[in-house]
């Protein structure tokens, strides 16, 4: 029926449930949006955070938030997100996302420090992996460098333990790479790919 009222409408599943404007007429509905009411545009976006968020489409509800500038409960959903992104292999939509919020608010939310140091977990950017573990462990309230034994900690409820986990396995897999990536390039001539094809981050391990 929509579609058929020629309401500029393209239909985003086979259902005919899901609608988005056409590109042409959204962005020119955005243009006067912007000129008649400029500061509306945050709370609309907030508004369309709330009802994405309440339909559990949480990554579209990210986005909004992120577009409205109220960083702190973005980073409460990419917190969410974290995991699903990381073992979809979405590092790119992970790392644009973290890249936006201010420094202190990632050193503050342990979950966004793994979850971006997973991220991290290439050749090129190995080093920035122990400093995101360090903003973690500051954020859970333990020694820099104590991760070392998650089983240790029998007073911390499982959350907690499940993150120093990975913290450990992080450490692991960072010192692996850095190993592989040594004699990599010790051997293989300049713009040789590894035997092994793909990234260290890849064959290295993944989150739990």
């Amino acid at each position: 029926m929509a579609e058929r009222a020629n309401l500029f409408l393209v239909p985003l599943d086979e259902e005919r449930r899901w609608y988005r404007y056409h590109h042409l007429f959204r962005d020119v509905l955005r243009h006067r949006r912007r000129l008649a009411q400029p500061g509306l545009v945050p709370e609309l976006h907030l508004r369309a955070a709330e009802w994405y968020e309440g339909e559990g489409l949480v990554e579209a509800a990210a986005e909004h938030v992120l577009a409205a500038g109220d960083y702190e409960r973005a980073a409460s959903l990419i917190e969410r997100l974290t995991v699903t992104l990381l073992r979809r292999g979405e590092i790119v939509t992970l790392q644009g996302w973290v890249e936006v919020l201010p420094e202190a608010l990632i050193r503050s939310h342990p979950r966004l420090s793994i979850g971006d140091a997973w991220a991290l977990m290439l050749p090129a950017r190995l080093l920035a992996v122990e400093g995101r573990l360090e903003d973690a462990e500051r954020a859970l309230g333990i020694g820099v460098g104590s991760a070392t034994d998650p089983s240790g900690g029998g007073g911390q409820d499982h959350k907690v333990r499940g993150m120093l986990g990975e913290i450990a396995a992080l450490r692991g897999v960072r010192g692996a790479n850095a190993g592989r990536a040594t004699c990599e390039h010790r051997v293989l001539p300049a713009g040789a790919r590894s035997p092994a094809g793909g990234s260290l981050w890849s064959r290295a391990g993944s989150p739990p």
